[in-house]
């Protein structure tokens, strides 16, 4: 979804503003504390963490920033729903670290079929918390829902019960990880979270996320010990069937905007 070249400034980004703050809020986010906030101009839609909302138990902003580069993956999910694709720089001021991306218009690109469906779901996307339905999951959802996760630069390790240690057969049928564990990895973890949850929920599939055993670090790294897992585990995921929608309610755009 990103593109080398950035059109010439319009009031598109600027018309539309609300439209794409609302479509990037609907990410989902850790603990469910939205920890985002964007900056609007002609040339540009800024994402900016908001500390004050990150939870004590992530005092080096893994989680926080996570939650941040899932908002950035609904930001240019919008912004193809417009018909352009996203140009995106991550981190771009060294000096501003509250600063997590800068979004541009690129080129116009018609819209894929796939990028409609995952559009048409984020209004029922949702983090799931109870028992799944019976059934299988659709055929090849799983491989998909791994290639989403390779394009936005992480992996989807799926966890086979026997091969868990005790707590995390429990809990997970899947890891999400990164290469490495920088404030850039943990963007891209985010991003190919929401790609791959909006997959997901586009074919009536959804998520329970867990990371709360990957707030301590010897569990953190036990886990990557135990499953061989090729990086650092970011997210605990188990996907399922389910029915029924109950949609987490979002902040509304206005109160996301910085002036």
């Amino acid at each position: 979804m990103t593109e080398t070249t950035v059109t010439e400034p319009t009031s598109i980004l600027t018309d539309r503003a609300r439209y794409l703050i609302a479509t990037a809020a609907r990410a989902p986010s850790v603990h469910n504390t939205q920890p985002w906030r964007f900056r609007v101009s002609p040339a540009a839609i800024e994402l900016y963490c908001d500390p004050r909302r990150k939870v004590q138990a992530d005092p080096a902003g893994r989680e926080m920033l996570v939650s941040c580069g899932a908002a950035l993956f609904g930001l240019r999910l919008g912004v193809r729903s417009l018909g352009y694709q996203p140009v995106v720089e991550l981190l771009p001021e060294q000096d501003r670290p509250r600063l997590l991306a800068r979004v541009h218009l690129g080129a116009a690109t018609p819209v894929t079929a796939a990028e409609r469906e995952m559009i048409k779901a984020l209004p029922h996307r949702h983090t799931h918390r109870g028992g799944f339905g019976p059934g299988p999951l659709p055929a090849g959802l799983l491989a998909g829902l791994q290639h989403d996760a390779l394009a936005e630069g992480a992996t989807l390790a799926i966890v086979e019960p026997g091969l868990a240690y005790e707590r995390l057969s429990d809990i997970a049928t899947a890891v999400l990880v990164t290469v490495g564990d920088t404030r850039v990895d943990w963007l891209h973890a985010g991003q190919a979270l929401h790609r791959l949850l909006a997959h997901a929920a586009s074919r009536w599939v959804f998520a329970s996320l867990d990371t709360q055993l990957l707030e301590i670090t010897l569990i953190r790294a036990l886990i990557q010990q135990r499953l061989e897992l090729p990086g650092a585990p970011q997210m605990l995921l188990q996907l399922g069937v389910v029915d029924a929608t109950h949609p987490t309610g979002r902040r509304p755009p206005q109160a996301l905007i910085d002036r």
